[in-house]
C-alpha cells in the first residue's frame, strides 16, 4: 500500500474510519465531520495534540499510519499535506515521549496484601519502573520492605497527601478497595485502576495476572475512562465527615432485631410511596450490580443517569423496585419503634436517630474508572454471572 492510498482513504475508508467514527469522544470536535478518510481525521487528532485521543483509537491503527509515513517518504506529497504529516511525526513523538517519560505519576493503593500477593506487588513496580514511571504508594504497603529503597517512590496515606497530578490510581484488591479509592480521591478526578486482588471483581475488572498487560496500556494510552456517577447524602446532622458521597449505594437499615421500619420517600418534594420494610436502597448504575441485585433490583447500565429505589424486604408484596432520572433530589422521613436506625454508604456506616432528615442526590463530580479496551459492560454482566453458559446454548 502505497502513501497516497493512505492519504485518500481507500483502503482505510469503510473499515476503520467507521470504527473511530464510533469512538464518542471524537465526535464532539465538529472539524472530524469535514474529512472524509482516515488520514485527515488522524490529522485532527494530532493537530488537537491529545495523548488520550491517540490512545482511544483503534490501537493498531495509528502506528500503521506512522509507520507508512516513515516508509514512504513525504516528498511525494503537496507543501500542505507535508506539514501537516510532518506536524503527525513531531505530535506522535511528542506524545511519545511524554507518556513514556518520568512525568507520568501513577499512585498505588490498597487496603493491605496477604503475603502471597507481594510478588504481584513486585512484579507491578518492576512494569513501571522498565517505564521510568513515578510511583506513589500509599502508607498500608510501608511493611513491604524490599520497595522502601527503590527509585522514583513515595508516600501517600490520605487525600490530603495524594498529589491531584497523578496520572492513575492503581487499586490493589477487590471492589471494597476500589470503593475506598472513591474516598481518597474525590473531586482529583485522578482515573481508578482496579486490579482484582478479591473474589468476584465487578469494579476491579483487571486480573493481577494482566499486570503487564494493564502497565502498558496506561502507558501507550490504550485504555478507556468510564465516567460512573456518584450519590451524595445530606442532612441536618452531618455525616460521614468530608465523604458524604458513594459510587454503588446509600441505604437505611432498621436496626439489629427490632421491627421493620416505615420509611416515606419523597421526589423532589412530592410524595412517592411509603415502604414499610427492613430498609430501603438507592442504588447508582454503577451499584445496580451490587447489593441492589441482591434484593431483586433491576441491573442498569452505567450510563443511564438514574437512581434505583429498592426496598429490603417489603411487607408489601406488591412494592417493587423503581428507576428514577437521577435529576431528582430523593428524601426521607423514618418512623420507627426504635430510637435509632442505620444509615450506610458503601461500606460504611453510622448509628443516627429517627429524628435526623435526610436527602439523596447525585454528586457534582464523577468517577472515572479505567478499563481495558476489550472489556465492557456486557462483557463484565457474561463474565460474573455467568451468562450465556446454559448447557443448552451449545
Amino acid at each position: 500500500m502505497t502513501l497516497t492510498q493512505v492519504l485518500d482513504g481507500r483502503q482505510f475508508h469503510q473499515r476503520d474510519e467507521c470504527e473511530i467514527r464510533k469512538q464518542k469522544k471524537f465526535i464532539k470536535y465538529p472539524t472530524c465531520s469535514k474529512y472524509s478518510n482516515v488520514y485527515s481525521a488522524l490529522s485532527i487528532f494530532a493537530l488537537k495534540g491529545s495523548v488520550k485521543l491517540f490512545g482511544e483509537c483503534r490501537r493498531a491503527l495509528y502506528p500503521i499510519v506512522i509507520e507508512m509515513l516513515y516508509a514512504n517518504g513525504i516528498n511525494e506529497c503537496n507543501p500542505l499535506k507535508k506539514k501537516m504529516i510532518q506536524h503527525i511525526i513531531k505530535s506522535y513523538k511528542k506524545n511519545q515521549t511524554t507518556v513514556n517519560s518520568a512525568i507520568m505519576k501513577i499512585a498505588i493503593y490498597s487496603r493491605g496484601l496477604e503475603q502471597d500477593l507481594l510478588g504481584e506487588l513486585s512484579e507491578l513496580l518492576s512494569e513501571l519502573d522498565k517505564h521510568k514511571v513515578s510511583v506513589m504508594l500509599h502508607s498500608s504497603l510501608v511493611g513491604f520492605s524490599s520497595i522502601s529503597n527503590t527509585e522514583n517512590v513515595s508516600w501517600f496515606s490520605g487525600s490530603d497527601d495524594l498529589e491531584e497530578s497523578a496520572d492513575f490510581l492503581i487499586s490493589l484488591g477487590g471492589d471494597g478497595t476500589m470503593l475506598d479509592a472513591i474516598t481518597l480521591i474525590r473531586n482529583k478526578n485522578i482515573p481508578i485502576v482496579g486490579i482484582n486482588y478479591g473474589r468476584l471483581g465487578f469494579l476491579a475488572g483487571i486480573g493481577k495476572d494482566e499486570l503487564a498487560i494493564a502497565v502498558d496500556a496506561l502507558v501507550n494510552g490504550t485504555y478507556v475512562i468510564d465516567k460512573r456517577s456518584l450519590i451524595h447524602v445530606a442532612a441536618n446532622t452531618p455525616l460521614f465527615g468530608d465523604t458524604p458521597f458513594a459510587l454503588n449505594e446509600f441505604a437505611i437499615h432498621k436496626r439489629d432485631t427490632s421491627a421493620m421500619i416505615k420509611i416515606n420517600t419523597y421526589l423532589n418534594g412530592e410524595f412517592l410511596n411509603t415502604y414499610w420494610s427492613d430498609g430501603l436502597i438507592v442504588s447508582t448504575p454503577t451499584g445496580s450490580t451490587g447489593y441492589n441485585l441482591s434484593c431483586n433490583g433491576p441491573i442498569v447500565f452505567p450510563e443511564s443517569a438514574s437512581f434505583v429505589i429498592t426496598p429490603i424486604a417489603p411487607h408489601n408484596l406488591n412494592v417493587r423496585p423503581i428507576i428514577v432520572p437521577d435529576s431528582n433530589i430523593i428524601s426521607f422521613e423514618i418512623v420507627s419503634r426504635s430510637e435509632q436506625f442505620i444509615c450506610a454508604l458503601d461500606a460504611r456506616r453510622e448509628i443516627v436517630d429517627r429524628s435526623i432528615e435526610l436527602a439523596v442526590k447525585k454528586e457534582k463530580f464523577n468517577a472515572n474508572l479505567v478499563r481495558l479496551s476489550e472489556n465492557n459492560f456486557l462483557s463484565t454482566l457474561r463474565t460474573k454471572l455467568t451468562w450465556g453458559l446454559d448447557k443448552r446454548n451449545y
